[in-house]
């Protein structure tokens, strides 16, 4: 397919648990080297459906840096400090905080569409927090892979419609994309999405949910 190596076996299954966690496990294997990099696009609106954008959520994210990108979206092989910068999320802001700030990334993105390096990616703590005051609904995201890709859903447009014809418009919903780092292959600082053959690839993410009084 595409001119990728092999034939890539893959299996995602999704597991709905007792304790509302939505568990996703990522499993595949190939018959020659391949590249692999999976992950979910779902949206997230935590104040429900038309409820507006998510701009007013609050949002943690345990990343010191950030994979810099040119104007084409593709990376530089450059990690970034988002210390001191709007990609800093290190502690509880709104997502809308500083959205529209005058830096190069946002600006040619419209909002967040970045690959956040996560500190320290493990399943026995949440790498990111996600709250919205307005229901009280929180969700912790937990995963086995090195990087997530938070994308603030800047180009969502009137073209798609909720189950009862509610258009989704710019920023009503978040992404949180867990994934190796964006053009891996190329980049040999990146951690390898490399799929040996024969070899086994398993991984975890996990989006628990909760609600809190506001």
């Amino acid at each position: 397919d595409q001119g990728f190596p092999g034939t890539v076996r893959i299996k995602v299954t999704y597991t709905l648990s007792e304790d509302d966690k939505v568990i996703i496990h990522y499993h595949a294997t190939s018959d020659a080297d391949t590249v692999l990099n999976l992950t979910n696009h779902a949206y997230f609106n935590l104040a429900g459906e038309d409820s507006g954008d998510i701009l007013g959520h609050l949002l943690t994210i345990h990343s010191s840096k950030i994979v810099e990108v040119n104007s084409d979206g593709i990376p530089t092989g450059a990690l970034l400090s988002v210390a001191g910068t709007a990609y800093d999320f290190a502690e509880e802001k709104p997502v809308g905080a500083d959205i529209d700030k005058d830096e190069v990334m946002i600006q040619n993105s419209g909002g967040y569409d970045i690959n956040y390096v996560l500190d320290n990616p493990t399943l026995d703590t949440a790498f990111a927090n996600v709250k919205s005051l307005e229901s009280g609904i929180t969700m912790d995201v937990y995963t086995t892979l090195p990087g997530v890709q938070f994308y603030s859903g800047n180009s969502l447009g009137d073209d798609a419609h909720s189950k009862s014809g509610v258009p989704y418009v710019a920023r009503s919903g978040l992404c949180l994309e867990t994934q190796f780092y964006p053009d891996s292959p190329n980049q040999p600082d990146f951690p390898s999405a490399v799929l040996n053959a024969g070899k086994d690839f398993d991984s975890y993410t996990i989006y628990a949910f909760n609600r809190v009084d506001v």
